[in-house]
């Protein structure tokens, strides 16, 4: 069982770490040297081209994937 006294020392390591980890994250972006993170594409094109391929069903009929265009 973890003592009163354990619990009391991980917490204060994991307060100073935290403590630790703010302060860099401002020292580093007064410096500039924090980057900001690439952007996220907000929409995913539809391909031009694409091959197409035949592969058998469950039921062994081929199927083609232009089956499914439009």
């Amino acid at each position: 069982m973890i003592s009163a006294k354990t619990t009391l020392l991980f917490a204060g390591i994991s307060l100073v770490s935290l403590t630790a980890g703010i302060f860099t994250a401002q020292w580093l972006e007064s410096r500039g040297n924090i980057t900001q993170p690439a952007p996220i594409p907000t929409a995913v094109g539809v391909p031009e081209h694409r091959v197409d391929f035949t592969l058998p069903d469950l039921s062994g009929q081929p199927r083609s994937l232009s089956e499914w265009d439009g």
